[in-house]
């Protein structure tokens, strides 16, 4: 890693910038639709692998496709990090669906219905 980053900080720019080329930059309709919001991203111990996970605000079966769209736009996500970061190796991305958030919300309603039906009993 270049400029005395620590991976977590690096980890955290990262995130930063690949938020602002989603936003401004990226011209796949599906990806635009979808609203996604990246939720981490995970170095390789050399910094030149990067898991990047990602929460889409899209209906169930849209999710696919959007993740299709984003594997197959990886190459213009990476040129363009390159363009905003200043590092020897830009990172390959790889992108994954982050389903923490739909988990933590079926939880928490299992958990709200559980309480209701104790209370009631």
């Amino acid at each position: 890693m270049s400029k005395g980053y620590t991976q977590a900080r690096l980890c955290e720019e990262i995130k930063r910038n690949l938020s602002q080329i989603i936003e401004f930059e990226a011209r796949d309709p599906l990806i635009k639709t979808a609203l996604p919001t990246i939720m981490a991203v995970k170095l390789s111990s050399d910094a030149r692998y990067a898991k990047v996970y990602i929460a889409l605000d899209c209906p169930e079966t849209d999710k696919e496709a959007v993740m299709k769209a984003f594997r197959h736009n990886q190459g213009f996500f990476r040129s363009a990090l390159a363009h905003r970061m200043s590092l020897r190796y830009i990172p390959e991305l790889s992108f994954i669906l982050d389903e923490t958030l739909e988990w933590a919300m079926r939880l928490e309603h299992l958990l709200r219905v559980d309480d209701s039906e104790t209370a009631t009993n």
